[in-house]
């Protein structure tokens, strides 16, 4: 009986190191795949960076073949056009809102309980989205 059972411990411990080396070579598969994925994923940004410089260059050569070939005035109108539209937009929002609140005040309302009823968190997130659009697009800018 202990032969018998000698023979058994014998036979399965000489495959504990073909099972241990499965799990090590599925370790390793696993670890290389990985891997793998991450040398793709910085390929695949690095490739992405480079068409967004391609981009960039492009529009500027475009940009300066542009001022040589027209008027000063056309490339003065061009360079200006989103800031003239963006101040614009703000002096009619804010004579709009000075517009309510002069009507509010003039139909008796107390000011201070016409200015939290005009100015609301909306409006300080439509500000606050176009001054971080001018000035975190100039710092982002710098960023990279």
């Amino acid at each position: 009986m202990i032969a018998l059972l000698g023979s058994v411990l014998g036979f399965t411990s000489s495959t504990i190191p073909s099972v241990l080396g499965f799990f090590e070579k599925k370790q390793n598969h696993k670890h290389e795949l990985a891997l793998l994925e991450a040398k793709a994923k910085y390929k695949v940004s690095v490739a992405h960076a480079e068409a967004d410089g391609k981009e960039a260059e492009g529009l500027y050569k475009h940009d300066s073949t542009l001022a040589t070939h027209s008027a000063k005035w056309v490339t003065t109108f061009a360079s200006t056009c989103r800031p003239v539209i963006t101040y614009l937009f703000l002096f009619c929002y804010l004579g709009a809102k000075t517009v309510a609140i002069v009507q509010s005040y003039q139909n008796g309302i107390e000011l201070h309980k016409s200015i939290d009823l005009i100015y609301t968190e909306y409006d300080a997130g439509i500000m606050a989205s176009i001054i971080s659009f001018w000035f975190g697009q100039r710092a982002m800018m710098r960023r990279k």
